[in-house]
């Protein structure tokens, strides 16, 4: 097919037989339009990588802090024990309940100059557990149902903490009390991922 043949087919011909000129510019128009979208749409693309790589590097940076790898060292070696702690009134009576990570002081004392646990730190609180492990898993998992971070990125970087954390038997203990009914769901959903599909 020669090109007047083509041009033809695609813009048409006027009274006089010569190519639609109105036609032809509003199909160039078109064409243009399309082009300036890929572009766009690839440049959009590229833009939404760099964001989620960012994102990601800044979640690492504030989780990875001293006192996480304190708390994550202790979990790690058997070091800390679930329990609940009793507060009690001026009666001594009970008034309410804390749930806590008991620092195991026989393991503890073997860590000694390799963690630095403090001399007066007895164990951990629901809180600091929430603040500085499994909220931060949480949250994660939250980003990554909405499509700001993609599992991938969440195996290699946090897969290790995660399944270790989804894996232990105290965390586990913790996750079960009633305080916790409803809660970590995205943590949970991860681990479970990550337990069933372990990085190679």
């Amino acid at each position: 097919m020669s090109i007047e043949k083509a041009l033809e087919f695609l813009f048409g011909t006027d009274t006089s037989g010569a190519i639609d000129r109105t036609s032809f510019w509003t199909g160039i128009g078109a064409i243009a339009t399309a082009g300036a979208i890929l572009v766009v749409w690839k440049e959009l693309g590229a833009t939404k990588k760099t964001t989620r790589a960012d994102f990601a590097k800044r979640f690492v940076d504030s989780f990875f802090t001293e006192e996480t790898r304190k708390l994550f060292t202790l979990l790690m070696n058997s070091a800390l024990e679930f329990k609940i702690l009793d507060i009690k009134g001026k009666d001594g009576k009970k008034i309410d309940e804390l749930p806590i990570l008991e620092i195991k002081k026989d393991i503890a004392d073997q860590l000694k100059g390799v963690v630095d646990i403090g001399s007066t730190r007895t164990g951990y609180s629901a809180f600091e557990i929430d603040d500085l492990l499994l909220g931060y898993f949480d949250d994660l998992g939250w980003y990554e149902k909405r499509g700001l971070i993609d599992l991938e990125t969440i195996r290699e970087t946090f897969g290790y903490y995660i399944s270790e954390c989804y894996q232990s038997a105290e965390i586990q203990k913790y996750l079960q009390d009633g305080c916790n009914d409803r809660k970590y769901e995205h943590f949970r959903r991860l681990g479970k991922l990550i337990k069933e599909n372990p990085i190679p």
